[in-house]
Formats: structure tokens, sequence, C-alpha cells
């Protein structure tokens, strides 16, 4: 049996950051849509009896329905945040997403903050309820949401769990917002934050990734004489034939 040789370090690491660099996401980084001390970069959208930033909270209240959005717009996605809802039975509230209009209430989509159908998903001006599916809350705590949007392909989380899943796609950028719907006590946010997503591509688009061992990083005329185990193998094979002494394909 052939004995490997030694793989200095320094190889390792280079094995190890062509692999990294070929199954990390391209996800940017988290933006607080909250900055834990003020409400700058939210506009209410009608009269509200309470907006202030608190302890690190953004306290709402309000006797009508209203919306408080944000300017921050994105696409494809990943948002979360924690909400303390009031002790009324009826409160309802809402995370808005991809929503457009400059003015009164938006016109997009929301992930239910409520008792009765929470992490479901309902269009605001376009189609009303997509989903009634009803996760699990906490009462009397901090619950958190989460909802991911890539393409036309909506999910959403309630305390880590899987609610709704659902195909829609009338409306595929805009901005955010949060909602009191005008019945019930102050109701508490934090931690709201979002990241753009990369779209996801179809399997006609996924780039030719190979997986590369460390041996094929050291000079060799013919992959074809590394071992086996060593050779780079296809992870998405390229649609068109290709000949190259260093990609060669491995015999099957």
């Amino acid at each position: 049996m052939e004995l490997l040789p030694k793989i200095s370090w320094d190889m390792q690491m280079r094995s190890f950051l062509v692999f990294l660099l070929a199954i990390l996401p391209l996800h940017a980084g988290w933006i607080d849509l909250f900055d834990g001390k003020t409400t700058e970069g939210w506009t209410p959208r009608a009269k509200v009896q309470q907006f202030e930033a608190i302890n690190g909270e953004l306290h709402l209240l309000s006797k009508t329905n209203v919306w408080v959005t944000t300017k921050v717009e994105m696409s494809d996605f990943e948002a979360e945040l924690e909400v303390f809802l009031p002790k009324e039975p009826g409160f309802n509230s809402g995370l808005a997403f991809r929503c457009q209009g400059a003015k009164g209430k938006p016109k997009g989509y929301q992930i239910e903050i409520d008792r009765k159908a929470p992490g479901g998903i309902y269009g605001i001006g376009i189609g009303g309820w997509l989903s009634k599916k009803k996760g699990t809350l906490k009462e009397g705590q901090w619950n958190h949401f989460r909802v991911i949007a890539r393409g036309d392909h909506i999910q959403t989380f309630v305390n880590g769990d899987p609610v709704a899943d659902i195909r829609e796609n009338k409306q595929l950028k805009g901005f955010f917002g949060i909602q009191h719907h005008g019945k019930g006590g102050v109701v508490k946010f934090r931690r709201v934050r979002a990241r753009k997503l990369a779209a996801k591509t179809s399997s006609l688009e996924r780039p030719n990734i190979l997986r590369i061992g460390a041996r094929t990083l050291i000079h060799c005329p013919d992959a074809k004489e590394l071992p086996v185990h060593t050779r780079p193998t296809w992870i998405h094979p390229p649609r068109k034939a290709f000949s190259s002494p260093m990609l060669s394909r491995p015999a099957r």
C-alpha cells in the first residue's frame, strides 16, 4: 500500500482555503435596523401614542392601525427580531418586508406577530392571507421571529421552528416595517436586523466547482498519475466537455 508523503501546514491551509471559497454562501453582513439607542431610520406613517427607544428596545403604542417603516430596502434577504407582546389576547403586529409605497399603509408582505397565527404570512394589499400556519409562542417572554426570502421562496420561523414555506412573486423587493394594529398595549421590539442573501442559482447556472485535495495543489504534469483518492473530482460537472492535463476527470 502506498504511503502518502507528509503534507506541509502551508499546503493544508491552501487546500482548506480553496474548499472554503467553493462552499461559502455569498451573504453580506448583518445590518442593524434598530441601533438599540434611538429611533433613527424609522418613520411612523400615522399618529402614534408612543414610539421611542428604551433600554435597547423599541416601544410602540397606537390607538389606530399604524406602520413604522425603514428606508432600508432588500430583495433576497434574511431578517430577524425579538418581540415582547402585550398581554391583550387580540393584539396584532407584524414585521413587514419587500414593501413599496411612500405614504400610508405600505404594499408588501408581513410575518404575523400575534397569538392567532404567529409566523404566518400576510400580503399587505397584495392578496391577504398567504399562509395561516401557526408557530408556538412563549407567553410572557421575548419571542424570536425570522424570515428568509430568496426569489419567490419565502420561509418563516418562530423561536427557531419552521412555520410557513410558500412561493410568491408579486413583489420581490422593498423596505421593512413594524406594526401596531391599534388595539392592546405597548409592543416591544429588540435586536431587529437583516442581511442580504445571494440569489440561488439553478442547476444549469451552478459554477463548475472542484473538490481539490492537498496533493493536487502540488505541481503534477498529469492528474491521472495521482492516487484515486487525491484526484480532483467534480461536484457540478460542466455541461460541455473539455480537456486539461491538470483537471482531467477520473475514470469511472
